[in-house]
């Protein structure tokens, strides 16, 4: 497993408009992450195999935050929706995986 960091500079194709959106943005809208919440970073949790990106969840990574560590969206849940699906897609669509972090 490894681990990307994104903030809301990192722009996503939402879905149901094609317009470009923030991240941290992107979530909020999709109702993952609480519209009032102080979020500046997430981790994405993914693996590479056979040169496929495969993200698990995603995670608030803000520092000094109480909410640290929380997982915003696990991609292998039993409640996926449809607002995984978009999530996940524009994901794939817009992020860049290089990371050297090693879970």
């Amino acid at each position: 497993m490894k681990e990307e960091l994104f903030d809301n500079k990192t722009m996503l194709d939402n879905q149901q408009t094609d317009e470009q959106i923030g991240f941290i943005d992107y979530m909020k809208d999709l109702g993952f992450i609480d519209k009032d919440r102080e979020v500046s970073e997430l981790g994405a949790v993914y693996e590479e195999n056979d040169f496929e990106i495969h993200v698990h969840h995603i995670y608030d990574n803000t520092e000094n935050s109480v909410n640290q560590g929380e997982i915003y969206v696990d991609f292998g849940a039993e409640d996926y929706t449809d607002n995984h699906d978009d999530l996940y897609t524009s994901i794939l669509m817009n992020c860049e995986f290089d990371s050297q972090y090693s879970l």
